[in-house]
């Protein structure tokens, strides 16, 4: 059956591809940029989400407002990895949890591989609002010739060679990091014949125009959370010695952990803190699963797995109860920060953006999901954080 438009004018009705319209009826089409709403068909203007600031922008690993909003936007789809809840700074976790966005899209290989896409995105629908930019992407200003002959140490430097990657002018052996290199220079030395320059103008050192063409995202100064850097959201690999050591280590459990997710696991009763052989047997799998064989997959871990494994680093660096006079004066608190990206992790935030550091009724509202979730009814679920229900959300240091 043909669906039928109301006449607006008494006009006669044309019918085409299943739709009838009366002559004359106006009709709105949406704007490259607004997106048809799956379930009413009606469309959504693009001024109410940020649009998509393109791949290179989250290659650059940036530090914005715009990548917890879309953190939020994850958890609330249910792509949820994050373990303290999402930030303003780009990490692994980001693209870890935007990966299973666009496996339940659909897609599959190497279009599912954490880096935004336009159509993921577009279907993301990420507000813009609260501080979240939905204006053009910035890059970093050329720092200076002399910046880079003092060899630094900065994120500058990273975004980069993630950006020299992407360009395929990268010649790093272990991917980009805030220390200046040889291969940084020679990356860049790459870039600038890609560009067309020879001799003693494509000596690796970046000049303005150079570095305007390369557009690197603008960095803020939080940590990469890249496995084994600081701050990082995943354990450093402690090295094969290490092991060899029987440790007793959270560590350990929190590897074993991961054994099991990724189907690894040889555990009769769970993973436990104690070096064993049978988390020995259990990595050993897990070289397999990864390719490896013969002495290569012998159990003791080594850089490479370890750093695909991606075991989640333990800290015993938690905020501890600042009591409920704290909360009841309406504290601005990076505490309330990262309480709140608990709350999202925990599946528990009401926030449409992301949290910040001012305390407010969404905070309390989201809090009082996370004592319901506890099992906590009536007033004990009121809201305000207590001791007990505090503990067990572990927010960790700022």
């Amino acid at each position: 059956m043909p669906k039928k438009a109301r006449s607006q004018n008494g006009l006669p009705m044309v019918v085409l591809e299943g739709y009838a319209f009366a002559i004359g009826t106006r009709l709105t089409i949406p704007n490259r940029g607004s997106s048809l709403d799956p379930q009413t068909g009606g469309s959504t203007p693009i001024g109410g989400f940020v649009p998509f600031p393109g791949t290179e922008w989250f290659k650059g690993r940036p530090s914005s407002r715009i990548v917890m909003a879309m953190g939020v936007r994850l958890v609330q789809e249910g792509c949820n990895p994050y373990r303290v809840g999402p930030g303003n700074q780009w990490s692994d976790v980001d693209r870890d949890a935007y990966a299973m966005w666009q496996r339940k899209l659909g897609f599959t290989g190497p279009d599912a591989d954490g880096w935004p896409g336009q159509t993921s995105w577009d279907r993301l629908r990420v507000p813009a609002e609260d501080g979240v930019s939905a204006g053009p992407t910035s890059y970093e200003p050329y720092p200076g010739a002399d910046w880079f002959t003092a060899n630094p140490n900065s994120p500058i430097v990273t975004a980069m060679g993630v950006r020299l990657v992407a360009e395929g002018c990268g010649t790093y052996l272990s991917g980009p990091g805030p220390r200046w290199t040889e291969a940084d220079r020679t990356s860049y030395a790459n870039w600038q014949r890609k560009l067309g320059y020879t001799g003693a103008d494509a000596d690796g050192w970046p000049g303005p125009t150079t570095w305007n063409q390369l557009r690197v995202p603008r960095q803020g100064s939080g940590p990469y959370e890249e496995s084994g850097a600081p701050g990082s959201t995943y354990e450093p690999f402690p090295g094969t010695d290490w092991f060899k050591t029987q440790p007793n280590s959270a560590i350990v459990t929190e590897m074993g952990r991961r054994l099991i997710a990724e189907g690894c696991g040889k555990y009769t009763v769970g993973a436990g803190p104690q070096w064993s052989d049978v988390d020995r047997q259990s990595y050993a799998a897990w070289q397999q699963k990864l390719g490896y064989t013969g002495a290569a997959a012998d159990g003791w871990p080594g850089k490479s797995s370890w750093d695909q494994l991606r075991v989640p680093r333990y800290s015993n660096q938690y905020e501890p109860y600042p009591g409920a006079a704290f909360f009841q004066s309406n504290p601005n608190s990076v505490i309330v920060t990262n309480m709140g990206r608990r709350l999202v992790a925990e599946g528990c935030g009401l926030y449409r953006v992301g949290p910040g550091p001012q305390w407010s009724d969404i905070d309390r509202q989201s809090y009082a999901k996370w004592q319901q979730k506890l099992g906590y009814s009536g007033a004990d679920a009121d809201g305000w954080p207590g001791p007990t229900t505090w503990d067990k959300l572990r927010v960790p240091k700022g």
